[in-house]
């Protein structure tokens, strides 16, 4: 069973220190209060090189690749490549719900203009990354320990969350959401949404109610990223793209773009394994895709 509610304004308070937050000339409200960290908490630099992931199965990490028009220097994947795709199937099931299928597929890297560098006649510097479909795959990856077979998917858009706000959902009857903390730094709307101190985090309702035995950042907080400063007016929304359970170790698995850069896209995969799930940190990093100066869709 797989729930996914809309973005919605927690009640609850993690640690003892809460975050408030305000409401902006009407533009949007975050609540009253936010969900907030523990002081000693330290979240990981967006941008930063990816830690290591420390599961067996996943020592060499994942290779991450998305469908699109980029520059060329961005993809080192070549045609004929065979990776697997995650895909959205023609089906839905008897609630409407949509399905969702990994299956192996080859791809195909062409050589095309890129729109935003090649301004003379003939110049063709970017690539083209699809599959022979008509339905293109949400996104690639390449590792050794996935299968083909349908693929629990709990979201699945582009969704920026602003402080307090958070995106619910559960994974094999297990309740999660992914929130973010942070203040409203703006003296007038005029001047646009600027945000300091953000952070994105997954947060596990059923190991939230469980006492704590580790130092440091507690199990039921999986932080994503965080951010000194997001200018949201002019495009910085680091944004969850995909959760769900990718390798169906009934653990979830998040899409996201790290970037807040509104000129960079910083797509990094988080996978969770069941035999990592006793660690503190059982959410990891395990692969990332950049492209600058938004990417054409197929």
């Amino acid at each position: 069973m797989s729930v996914v509610s809309s973005v919605v304004t927690p009640p609850l308070s993690l640690t003892a220190r809460a975050m408030a937050v305000v409401a902006l000339a009407g533009l949007f409200f975050a609540g009253p209060t936010a969900l907030a960290l523990a002081d000693s908490l330290t979240l990981a630099d967006p941008l930063a090189s990816l830690p290591s992931p420390q599961d067996p199965e996943m020592t060499d990490g994942v290779d991450l690749l998305m469908p699109g028009v980029f520059h060329g220097q961005e993809v080192e994947a070549k045609s004929g490549e065979r990776w697997w795709g995650l895909f959205e199937t023609q089906n839905n099931d008897t609630s409407g719900k949509k399905q969702y299928e990994l299956r192996q597929v080859t791809i195909e890297v062409d050589v095309v203009r890129d729109p935003l560098v090649d301004t003379e006649p003939g110049q063709n510097s970017g690539k083209r990354v699809r599959v022979n479909e008509a339905r293109q795959p949400i996104f690639l990856v390449q590792g050794d320990f996935f299968k083909p077979g349908p693929v629990n998917t709990v979201f699945e858009g582009v969704q920026f969350l602003y402080p307090g706000q958070q995106l619910a959902f559960s994974i094999n009857e297990k309740p999660y959401f992914i929130t973010s903390t942070g203040a409203v730094d703006s003296p007038s709307p005029q001047e646009g949404i600027h945000l300091r101190d953000y952070s994105l985090m997954l947060v596990d309702r059923t190991l939230a109610q469980e006492p704590d035995p580790h130092d440091g950042i507690p199990p039921h907080i999986q932080p994503l990223l965080s951010s000194n400063e997001l200018d949201v007016f002019d495009g910085d929304r680091p944004s969850v793209y995909w959760v769900g359970d990718l390798d169906r170790d009934g653990l979830p698995d998040v899409l996201l773009d790290q970037s807040n850069d509104d000129d960079v896209n910083m797509m990094t995969l988080f996978m969770s394994h069941s035999s990592s799930a006793t660690a503190t940190q059982w959410l990891l990093p395990v692969g990332t895709f950049k492209a600058v100066g938004c990417p054409s869709k197929l």
